[in-house]
């Protein structure tokens, strides 16, 4: 499990937002215009930041925004970019 960054302030582990290099990743069924910027939205309220340092497509791949974290991935989940 990954340590919160606010919880690694809290614990002193780092004193400073700016000394962690904090990474993340959108997911394939928000791959979509319209679906980036609240994903990405979504997760920095989860990770209770302001900005991410890193923000990585999980895979070049597009899926249906119904598809949510499965394992096996058909043909017919795909979308074009």
């Amino acid at each position: 499990m990954a340590l919160m960054p606010d919880k690694a302030l809290e614990l002193g582990i780092i004193n400073s937002r700016h000394k962690a290099f904090i990474t993340s990743k959108l997911w394939c069924n928000n791959a979509h215009h319209d679906l980036f910027l609240p994903a990405l939205k979504t997760t920095l309220k989860k990770l209770g930041l302001d900005y991410l340092d890193l923000y990585l497509i999980h895979m070049p791949v597009r899926l249906k925004p119904e598809v949510d974290g499965v394992l096996e991935i058909g043909k017919d989940d795909l979308l074009p970019f």
